[in-house]
């Protein structure tokens, strides 16, 4: 059985489900995305929170979303395999969710469009599924993950370094203090992940979001508002 070697990174597995669940709850030491909140002494707990994670298609770097241009996104999610074309960002998808595109079959992997349908097993971070062999950066980007297939599923295996939670993009802080951390608890949304460290803790969507989305020409808003909580939302 391979062990989550990041502390505080027990992060779950998946039996490939549809839409991924929330993260957790601070000093709790894991959540549906692996990622652990600041608990005792604000000390730094997370799994598999990262940016850049190769889905089953294949996918690397941006997919849904596009970071923390101030400008609106508005790019169709892309298929796996390929970057967002859109310089500010593009729309998620619904993890799990499925669609003919070209007269083919495309599911919601990981957060781009795939001819696969979601793993099973899989690793779970920021709601996005992960099979075994994928690779994402943890909640600091600064740690790398690999999912690996065990006895009882999935589940993250992270690089060890000390990160810090300084200039962290998508994050809400529930406070900024180490002694605050060690005596607070707190829930993060659906979707993100907890974080905690010698500059406080708090919760982080997936750096892949836009901070911006335009849907002034249409979108879907509740997508958005589910995997990209901290986005702004324009129309």
């Amino acid at each position: 059985m391979v062990v989550c070697v990041l502390v505080g990174c027990s992060g779950s597995a998946t039996g490939g489900e549809g839409s991924g669940g929330s993260a957790g709850v601070s000093g709790s030491g894991t959540s549906a995305g692996g990622a652990a909140g600041s608990s005792a002494g604000g000390a730094a707990g997370s799994s598999a929170g990262g940016a850049a994670g190769s889905s089953a298609g294949g996918a690397a770097g941006s997919s849904a979303g596009g970071g923390t241009s101030s400008q609106p996104a508005s790019g169709k999610t892309p298929r796996c395999g390929e970057d967002c074309s859109n310089p500010h960002g593009c729309y998620p998808c619904s993890e799990g969710s499925k669609q003919t595109i070209d007269g083919t079959t495309r599911y919601c992997v990981s957060g781009c469009w795939d001819t696969a349908p979601p793993p099973d097993p899989s690793c779970t971070l920021y709601g996005r599924q992960y099979p075994p062999g994928g690779e994402a950066r943890d909640v600091y980007d600064c740690n790398a993950c690999t999912c690996y297939e065990n006895a009882s599923g999935a589940d993250w295996g992270c690089t060890t370094k000390a990160c810090s939670c300084e200039g962290l993009s998508g994050a809400q802080y529930v406070a900024t203090s180490p002694d605050e951390c060690a005596v607070i608890d707190y829930a993060c949304p659906a979707n993100t992940e907890g974080f905690g460290g010698d500059c406080g803790c708090g919760c982080r969507q997936d750096p892949r979001c836009a901070a911006v989305y335009d849907c002034s020409s249409g979108c879907e808003r509740d997508v958005i508002e589910v995997f990209c909580p901290y986005s702004e939302i324009v129309e």
